[in-house]
């Protein structure tokens, strides 16, 4: 599923690679995706490697991508 988004293999390695690797492609595939619950989240996001939950830009484009 992650095809769709990227054409690359390169980045479908390095997306795989990761711990969350074997979820992508779930998550990828979710119809119910709530955009503005997840904006929400980043603002108070204590998530490791979340830069203290300040909100990044290249999160959100992600997320809409």
């Amino acid at each position: 599923m992650l095809e769709t988004y990227f054409s690359a293999a390169k980045m479908l390695g390095h997306l795989r690679s990761g711990p969350s690797g074997p979820y992508l492609d779930g998550f990828a595939a979710a119809q119910d995706f709530d955009l503005a619950a997840f904006g929400e989240h980043l603002r108070t996001c204590r998530c490791p490697r979340a830069k203290g939950g300040r909100r990044n830009h290249h999160t959100i484009y992600g997320a809409r991508l």
